[in-house]
């Protein structure tokens, strides 16, 4: 390989995330009422495997040859029954990305034409669905707690390898984890993140 392959090979390559992760989407629901603007929230269903009974907005992993707004239509439908012919997309969020090597893209859409108490949600799915005004969460902010990451590492790590060996000192990752108490309900982890940069968003204008 000479020189001028690698300038070739460098001028068509398109920069993306080194390693494997994976791709997620969900779906902020906004509803126009005579009192304001509501979120809908989900209740994951107490029957799942993986975190049953969280708080968290309708959504999941990206399929193959899917669109990440497609997967977030797919979802919404499987989740709510809500169609995409219902919903007016109007932005997407800020993407998250987690510990755990997942990447979540959060879009913002507006529901017309179906009431909150007319969702036919999936009891398989969801246990149940409620709506906190958007105005809460401009007006309170949420308790914050840091926890630490610590590497784990394996018996046979080649610490003879590095640096100091087993005296080498590793980074510690510090997460913050938002909580929202709201109609006795409480909203943390991702989905307070979520909620909390789409209010960050929308206060630049006001």
């Amino acid at each position: 390989m000479d020189i001028n392959e690698i300038k070739e090979i460098f001028s068509e390559h398109t920069v993306g995330i080194e390693g494997t992760y994976i791709k997620s989407a969900v779906m902020v629901l906004l509803f126009k009422r005579p009192e304001g603007i509501e979120v809908l929230f989900n209740q994951r269903s107490l029957k799942l495997k993986h975190q049953p009974g969280d708080i968290c907005f309708p959504g999941g992993r990206q399929e193959e040859n899917e669109t990440l707004i497609e997967t977030a239509y797919r979802e919404v439908y499987e989740e709510l029954g809500i169609n995409r012919g219902n919903i007016e997309i109007i932005g997407q969020a800020d993407t998250i990305v987690t510990t755990g090597r997942g990447i979540i893209t959060p879009f913002v859409g507006i529901v017309n034409g179906i009431n909150i108490e007319d969702i036919n949600f999936s009891r398989d799915e969801v246990e149940k669905i409620f709506t906190v005004p958007l105005s809460f969460f401009f007006e309170n902010q949420p308790d914050v707690y840091t926890m630490e990451l610590s590497p784990s590492l394996p018996e046979d790590f080649p610490f003879h390898l590095i640096v100091n060996g087993e005296n080498y000192k590793f980074s510690k990752l510090p997460v913050h984890h938002l909580f929202f108490k709201a109609n006795g309900h409480v909203i943390w982890g991702i989905t307070a993140k979520i909620i909390s940069n789409v209010v960050d968003i929308l206060k630049k204008r006001v």
